[in-house]
C-alpha cells in the first residue's frame, strides 16, 4: 500500500526542526519508515542536508538519525539501509572536514556500533573508515615488497602517503561530476518559466499596486490569476532554492577537489625526486662498476711476443720427460 501525506519539502522542514534529543530523533524515524517506500527521496534529502551544513552539532544530529533508522529498518526495510549506506560514505567525507574532535569520536562510534552490531557488510565499513581517515600511517618510503637488491638504495615500491588517497579522490571527481551534470540545466537558465511569471500582473507581486483596483471585476480577476501563478512561482522557488543548495554543494567539492590535487602534486613530486635521487645513485653505481672493470690488466697485452705453444696433454702428464 502506498504511503500519503510525502513530499520532499515536509521532509526539509522535518529535518530543519530536528533536533539531538532521543524522542525528536525517534519520531522522525518512525516517519520515515512509514514512508519507506520514498526511500531514495529521503536519502538523497539526508545527504543534501548533509552536506550543506557546517556545523559539528548539526551534522552529528543528523548522524544520530541515519544510526537510528538503519537500525531500525534492516530486518524490514533492508533497501533503506543500503540506500543510506550509499550516502553515509560522502557525508562522511564531508564531516572529516569540519574542524572539531566531537564529531570524529562520534563517527567512529557509529562505525563501530554498526561493525559490532553487523549492520552494514565489512567493505562498506571499511569504507566508513577510510572516509574518516581511520587508516594505518604509512611512511612515504615504505616498500610494498622487501627489497631483494643487492643495493642499499635500489628502486622500491613508494607506498601513497597517509593523507594521500586515490579512491577518495576519484570519489570526489565524481562527485563533482555529478554535481556538474545536475546544474547542466538550472532552474536560473529556464527562460521559458522567467518568461510565462513575468506575464502575470505586477500587482501579484507588488502590493502596492493593489490600490488601483477599483472594481469588483478586477480584483476577482487580479485574484484568478494569483491563483494561477502561485503554484507555479512555489514550484520555480523550489527548484532555485535547489540549485542554490546544488551549487553551494558543488563549491565544497571542487574545495575538496583542489586540496586532493595539491596533494596529489605534492605526493607525485615526491615521487619523482625519489625516483631521480635512485636513478642518480644508479648511474653512479654504474661508472663506479665501469671503472673497476676498466682497471682490471688486459691480459692480452701482457702475452709473451713469441707465441709459445701450448703443450700436448700426453706431454703435459708424461712423468719421465717431467722427471728429466
Amino acid at each position: 500500500m502506498g504511503s500519503t501525506g510525502f513530499s520532499e519539502e515536509s521532509l526539509r522542514g522535518k529535518l530543519a526542526k530536528l533536533t539531538n534529543q532521543q524522542d525528536s530523533i525517534q519520531t522522525l524515524t518512525a516517519w520515515i519508515l512509514h514512508h519507506h517506500e520514498h526511500h531514495q527521496a529521503i536519502v538523497q534529502s539526508w545527504h543534501k542536508e548533509v552536506r550543506k551544513e557546517s556545523s559539528q552539532h548539526r551534522i552529528i544530529t543528523l548522524l544520530y538519525l541515519a544510526n537510528d533508522v538503519v537500525q531500525n529498518c534492516r530486518k524490514r526495510y533492508p533497501n533503506i539501509r543500503d540506500s543510506f549506506g550509499q550516502s553515509i560514505e560522502s557525508a562522511m567525507r564531508h564531516a572529516s572536514r569540519i574542524p572539531g574532535p566531537e564529531l570524529q569520536r562520534c563517527m567512529e562510534r557509529l562505525i563501530n556500533i554498526w561493525k559490532e552490531r553487523e549492520v552494514f557488510a565489512p567493505n562498506t565499513l571499511k569504507r566508513f573508515e577510510e572516509a574518516i581517515g581511520k587508516r594505518k600511517p604509512l611512511p612515504l618510503n615504505a616498500s610494498l615488497t622487501p627489497s631483494t637488491s643487492k643495493f642499499p638504495d635500489s628502486i622500491r615500491v613508494i607506498s601513497p602517503a597517509d593523507e594521500y588517497n586515490w579512491e577518495a579522490m576519484a570519489n570526489n571527481a565524481n562527485e563533482v561530476l555529478e554535481s556538474l551534470r545536475k546544474l547542466m540545466d538550472p532552474a536560473s537558465a529556464d527562460g521559458e518559466i522567467r518568461h510565462r511569471i513575468s506575464t502575470y500582473p505586477e500587482a501579484i507581486a507588488n502590493p502596492a499596486l493593489l490600490t488601483d483596483i477599483r472594481y469588483e471585476q478586477q480584483a476577482d480577476a487580479l485574484l484568478e490569476k494569483n491563483g494561477e501563478a502561485n503554484p507555479i512561482v512555489r514550484d520555480y522557488c523550489r527548484r532555485l532554492g535547489e540549485e542554490v543548495l546544488e551549487r553551494r554543494n558543488l563549491q565544497k567539492l571542487l574545495d575538496s577537489l583542489l586540496s586532493n590535487l595539491r596533494i596529489a602534486v605534492d605526493y607525485q613530486e615526491k615521487v619523482l625526486r625519489d625516483i631521480k635521487r635512485k636513478e642518480d645513485r644508479l648511474k653512479k653505481d654504474r661508472e663506479e662498476t665501469q671503472k673497476a672493470f676498466d682497471s682490471l690488466p688486459d691480459l692480452n697485452a701482457e702475452a709473451p711476443m713469441n707465441d709459445v705453444p701450448l703443450p700436448s696433454l700426453e706431454r703435459l702428464f708424461d712423468l719421465d720427460v717431467v722427471a728429466d
